[in-house]
């Protein structure tokens, strides 16, 4: 039996000023502890490297809803995502962490060089480390943002556009990836609650376009 969770609607037209505004606040905040307490569950469900990703695409799509005013069944609707995604989604995501070890493999052996060449290489290493996790995590959100979630209308270019075309939203995502992992740190009771939905719900704030969202 699917466990189905909703949210009384309020007519925020009505509170107005500092209740409006706690009440907004609020009502993120549980929705988005919720989300990341599903995305821990279904990436554990998936043993953790078979579930990863499928997870942060559901993430994606219900606060990209959200975000769109709308309120689906959170739990239902996380979890059609994830089985709808759950092949292919793991099969980039096998692709990308091949792609990860060979940039990790390469950082180990520029290890052994010294002066420019070590400092040139191991910059440009982790400049393309960090841009490709930007990019997985994109490709993520274009996948979510279709009507019905789909990676076969979704360009492997697509995400590099969004990225390549808005340089400052870019910096301000990296920004918002070391924020959250600074947060982690202060506060060890961030992880489990908040870190992956804050960081999705920093990625659809930036990136979100040519939304086909259901109404």
């Amino acid at each position: 039996m699917m466990i189905t969770f909703s949210f009384r609607k309020v007519n925020l037209l009505e509170m107005s000023g500092t209740s409006g505004f706690i009440y907004r606040m609020a009502d993120w905040l549980m929705k988005l502890a919720l989300v990341n307490l599903l995305w821990i569950f279904f990436t554990a469900a998936g043993l953790l490297l078979f579930g990863f990703y499928p997870a942060w695409i559901a993430v994606c799509r219900l606060i990209s809803l959200w975000k769109d005013g709308k309120e689906p069944p959170i739990v239902k609707t996380f979890w059609s995502v994830y089985r709808q995604v759950f092949i292919k989604g793991n099969l980039i995501a096998f692709l990308g962490c091949v792609f990860i070890i060979i940039l990790i493999v390469n950082l180990n052996i520029i290890s052994f060089f010294e002066g420019f060449i070590f400092y040139f290489f191991s910059t440009s290493t982790l400049i393309v480390l960090m841009g490709f996790a930007v990019w997985m995590m994109i490709f993520g959100l274009a996948a979510a943002e279709k009507k019905k979630v789909s990676f076969t209308k979704v360009s492997f270019i697509e995400p590099v556009k969004r990225i390549v075309l808005a340089p400052g939203k870019t910096l301000l995502f990296i920004m918002g990836l070391f924020a959250v992992y600074f947060l982690n740190g202060f506060i060890p009771g961030l992880l489990p609650v908040y870190s992956v939905s804050l960081t999705g719900f920093i990625c659809v704030s930036l990136f979100t376009e040519g939304s086909e969202l259901p109404a």
